[in-house]
């Protein structure tokens, strides 16, 4: 009895373990990755309006430009 006891206690533990420690493997893992293989398309990509050529110009849309062009 106290080596089944002891079995699941100790397969409790570990799958605890796994997952207390994935969100800092996921964090450092996103840290050493560069911007665009974070998000290789822009979060404003829009098809334009039909007959311009011009982007969305949306304030959040320029904020986003600004940020990944510094």
């Amino acid at each position: 009895m106290d080596e089944r006891r002891f079995k699941k206690r100790s397969l409790f533990l570990l799958l605890y373990i796994v997952f207390a420690l994935l969100p800092i493997y996921w964090m450092v893992n996103m840290s050493l990755r560069t911007n665009q293989e974070i998000c290789p398309v822009s979060a404003c990509f829009r098809p334009t309006r039909p007959g311009t050529t011009t982007p969305p110009s949306s304030p959040m849309c320029l904020g986003i430009r600004a940020i990944s062009t510094a």
